[in-house]
Formats: C-alpha cells, sequence, structure tokens
C-alpha cells in the first residue's frame, strides 16, 4: 500500500542548481563567464540607451526582445542555466552581437 501511495504522488521538481549538479567545475565556470557576460552587455546597452533617451534596458526588456522568460534570463546571468544554441543565438541578436562575443571575457572578469 505503501508503495503504491509513494509512486501517485506528485515528484518535485529538481532545482536548476540540482539540475546542473552533472557539470564539472570547468562546465560551470563557462556558464558563469557566459551569464556575467551577457549581465555585462544588457547593462551597457542600457548605460547607451539611457545617454540617448531611450527606455531602460532591463532584464525583461531584453527577454522580451529575445523570446525568453524574464525569470530564465535572470538565472542565465547567474550562472544557473545551461543553455540551448538557440536561446544563444536569441540573446546574441537581441543583444546585437555576435554569437562568439558572449563568450568573451570582460578584462576584469577572469
Amino acid at each position: 500500500m505503501s508503495v503504491k501511495r509513494a509512486e501517485s504522488l506528485p515528484k518535485r521538481r529538481a532545482t536548476r542548481e540540482q539540475r546542473l549538479g552533472h557539470l564539472n567545475p570547468d562546465e560551470r565556470a563557462v556558464l558563469l563567464l557566459l551569464g556575467r557576460q551577457v549581465r555585462a552587455l544588457r547593462l551597457q546597452r542600457h548605460a547607451e540607451a539611457l545617454a540617448v533617451g531611450q527606455p531602460k534596458v532591463t532584464i525583461d526588456a531584453l527577454a522580451a526582445k529575445a523570446g525568453i522568460n524574464a525569470s530564465v534570463l535572470g538565472e542565465i546571468e547567474r550562472g544557473r542555466v545551461n543553455l540551448s544554441l538557440m536561446v544563444l543565438t536569441r540573446l546574441a541578436r537581441a543583444l546585437n552581437v555576435g554569437l562568439p562575443v558572449l563568450f568573451q571575457a570582460d578584462e576584469g572578469q577572469g
């Protein structure tokens, strides 16, 4: 009876951190680098927009432009999401940069 009851309970979804548990430290570092670069580019676009009187480039605005969820973009910026190539492509396009730029570290970032 207890086995049947346990099977009927909904399974808990793994957190993003748990789903990245299989990655080795070098792979996690790539995600962190990528997230930092996306954030740096978004903040750069934000400053550029404000300088010419355009709307702010917030996480919500960039996510909408890239066609992804804003909370997912926040997780990307924190290096907590293993992105697909299509999401990377959408982000690069929304930021008006080539895909390789997303993998370049700023000088202060190592």
